[in-house]
């Protein structure tokens, strides 16, 4: 404080005059507008990044639950260190694992994805066959499951795939996202597991 005061005092008489006054005051105005004009052109990286690592930690204390509720091979986390796929943002974060079936291997996928804008995280789910899959026998094995299944999953002809991308929370608490997650998560891992395997 007594540098500063030293700095404002310029006739250093030790009173602030009406003038110093006025030069501090129009320093500081300069200096709201700078630092505006910076955020507002910084905002959305900083907020991709995050959520780069918010989205990661979440993703790992699901994984941490998937595993526990089912054990059928390791998962894994997945973030691209790029957004030049529209479909996927450097900020989301993944996990997956490889099913064993008696038909061939199966894909269980799962991303959190946050909006930049409002801060809404989303949850979705892909199980899909493998390259070498027998894809009629994996959709007769799904059929029965997906028509009387509540969680919202949409069948994908193209990828003879099941999808969910309705779960959404309207929080910005890393620890309520997780507890919303993970309260679903698993029982679908095990759930889909269990009619894969037969």
């Amino acid at each position: 404080m007594t540098v500063f005061m030293s700095v404002l005092d310029q006739d250093g008489d030790g009173q602030l005059t009406e003038a110093e006054v006025s030069s501090f005051i129009n320093i500081l105005r300069f200096s709201t507008i700078t630092a505006n004009t910076s955020t507002a052109s910084t905002t959305d990286t900083n907020l991709e990044s995050h959520y780069r690592y918010y989205n990661r930690d979440i993703i790992k204390d699901i994984l941490v639950a998937v595993q526990g509720s089912y054990n059928n091979g390791p998962l894994k986390i997945y973030q691209t260190r790029t957004n030049n796929n529209p479909e996927w943002k450097k900020h989301f974060a993944g996990g997956w694992r490889t099913i064993q079936t008696p038909f061939g291997n199966v894909n269980f996928e799962f991303k959190v994805a946050t909006s930049l804008q409002n801060k809404e995280s989303s949850l979705s789910v892909n199980i899909y066959p493998a390259d070498k899959t027998d894809r009629s026998k994996f959709v007769e094995r799904m059929q029965e499951w997906y028509s009387t299944q509540t969680y919202g999953f949409t069948y994908l002809d193209n990828t003879c795939g099941f999808w969910l991308n309705n779960k959404t929370v309207h929080a910005d608490s890393r620890d309520e996202i997780i507890q919303y997650f993970v309260a679903i998560l698993p029982s679908i891992s095990k759930e889909i597991e269990e009619v894969l395997r037969g």
